[in-house]
């Protein structure tokens, strides 16, 4: 399967020709939903990158898997996709017809890819309402985001008490700030092996903006999208690292415009509509990925 399975650190490091088997959630997710058939091929990962293909094995009622050996042919581009759909189709009309030599599977897949190999690209936008927010960062991993900066913005309703998140008040009072970060960690986690990058982006803030800006640091080209600005994207000479930032609802207000023009910011006119301020981070990442590269 050519879409990487993330799993905690010490599965990546099972020794050869041992039989582990599958955690539940990594069970459920292959055996019972994708119904993958006996010797298929997985990609296991580990969100800082590092990956091991393995075999799916079952011995009797139990599932499990065993780490691919050094002599064995790592899989790479087309067939094994095609042979894992195959072995699926079978494992659905009869279990035990879906018993295909194992050398079928390593055959061909198509190895997924790492965000970072192309230009880096962070995306700075303010904290949104929920149900906005989620759609902005599962659309920021399908687009190859590498890092996501949550910030502060003056003219937006959201409010996010950065004292409770970082002092030493009691759990009661850090449990809802905890829980929200743990969700959006799972969601970046959820949207990385939905569209095949071997890891998901780096989470920052919520912060104020001027502490975002700080940690981007000057190797990166600054961007922002504000309306009326006389320059496109196009018109940018832009770096093999960029940084996209976008205004709350309301739009920047003159303290963040005066913050971005001190921190050597570029201002950028997305055109005539007005877009929300979910939709103008992911239509600059998607112009950035799709049309405008980086100069050498």
């Amino acid at each position: 399967m050519d879409r990487p399975f993330f799993v905690d650190p010490e599965l990546l490091e099972i020794p050869e020709g041992v039989f582990v088997p599958l955690p539940a959630k990594l069970h459920r997710h292959v055996v019972r939903v994708l119904r993958a058939a006996n010797h298929s091929i997985l990609l296991l990962a580990s969100r800082d990158g590092r990956t091991r293909y393995v075999r799916l094995e079952q011995r009797g009622e139990r599932w499990g898997m065993l780490a691919l050996t050094a002599n064995e042919e790592l899989p790479n581009a087309a067939g094994a996709a095609a042979c894992c759909e195959a072995l699926s189709e079978s494992s659905m009309a009869d279990s035990d017809a879906a018993r295909v030599d194992s050398a079928q599977c390593t055959a061909n897949v198509q190895s997924p890819r790492l965000a970072s190999e192309e230009a880096r690209v962070a995306l700075v936008f303010p904290l949104l309402p929920s149900q906005r927010l989620d759609w902005v960062l599962e659309k920021a991993v399908e687009l190859g985001a590498n890092e996501l900066h949550l910030y502060l913005s003056e003219r937006s309703p959201i409010r996010w008490d950065n004292t409770k998140a970082n002092s030493k008040l009691g759990e009661q009072a850090k449990r809802p700030i905890d829980k929200k970060l743990q969700r959006w960690e799972r969601q970046l986690l959820a949207a990385a092996h939905q569209s095949g990058n071997l890891a998901p982006p780096t989470l920052f803030g919520p912060q104020p903006l001027e502490a975002a800006l700080r940690v981007l640091g000057q190797e990166w080209t600054k961007v922002a999208a504000v309306p009326n600005a006389r320059a496109t994207l196009p018109s940018v000479r832009l770096s093999s690292a960029i940084a996209l930032i976008s205004g709350a609802e309301a739009g920047f207000s003159a303290d963040e415009l005066r913050l971005l023009d001190r921190s050597d910011v570029h201002r950028i006119n997305l055109g005539a509509r007005i877009l929300r301020a979910e939709t103008a981070p992911i239509a600059m990442l998607s112009a950035i990925r799709l049309g405008y590269a980086p100069e050498a």
